[in-house]
C-alpha cells in the first residue's frame, strides 16, 4: 500500500472514527484506494489519494514532447477514479446497489490560479478535496506513543523537527 494511502487510512480511522477497507481491485485493472463507513451515521465514503509533486489542476496536462498525459487533473479523477463504470460496479458488488457515496479526493496541493473553479466543480460533483497536510496535522494531535508505524513516524517527525 502506498504511504500516502496509509496516512489517509489512519487519519480516517483515528480522527474521523471510520471503518475502512483499502486497495480493492475491481474489473479492468482499476483500484479503489479506500472505502470507509461511519458506523454512527452509516455514511459511506469513496476516497482516492493522489499526492504528486505538482498541484491538482482543472484538466490533465499533456507533455509536449510526447502524448503522455499527466494524471494531475480533476477531470481525470472524476472520469477514471470516481465515475468509471468498473469502479461503480465494484463498489456496488462490495457494498450493494444504490449505496449513496460521499467522495473525497486527497491531494498534495491545488493549483492556486484554478483553486476556486476546481472547488466549485468538485462540489457540483459531490466531491470533497482535502490536502494531505490537513490529514498529517490532525494525526499529529491525536495521541502519543502509538504503535502504528505511520502515526508513530508522524509523531517522531513533529517532535524532532521542532528542535
Amino acid at each position: 500500500m502506498e504511504t500516502e494511502v496509509r496516512i489517509v487510512d489512519r487519519y480516517l480511522q483515528e480522527c474521523r472514527n471510520l471503518f475502512t477497507m483499502t486497495n480493492m481491485r475491481v474489473k479492468g485493472n482499476k483500484e479503489i484506494d479506500i472505502l470507509a463507513v461511519d458506523p454512527k451515521t452509516n455514511n459511506v465514503y469513496h476516497v482516492e489519494v493522489c499526492v504528486l509533486f505538482r498541484p491538482l489542476r482543472l484538466k490533465e496536462t499533456i507533455h509536449r514532447s510526447n502524448t503522455n498525459r499527466s494524471r494531475d487533473g480533476l477531470d481525470y479523477f472524476l472520469s477514471n477514479k470516481f465515475d468509471h463504470s468498473n469502479v461503480r460496479n465494484g463498489i456496488s458488488r462490495i457494498l450493494g446497489p444504490n449505496v449513496e457515496l460521499r467522495r473525497i479526493l486527497v491531494v498534495g496541493k491545488v493549483k492556486k490560479e484554478e483553486e476556486k473553479r476546481i472547488k466549485n466543480i468538485a462540489r457540483s460533483n459531490n466531491l470533497e478535496i482535502m490536502l494531505i497536510g490537513e490529514c498529517i496535522d490532525k494525526l499529529k494531535a491525536v495521541k502519543r506513543g502509538s504503535r502504528d508505524d505511520i502515526v508513530r513516524t508522524i509523531e517522531l517527525m513533529s517532535k524532532y523537527s521542532a528542535q
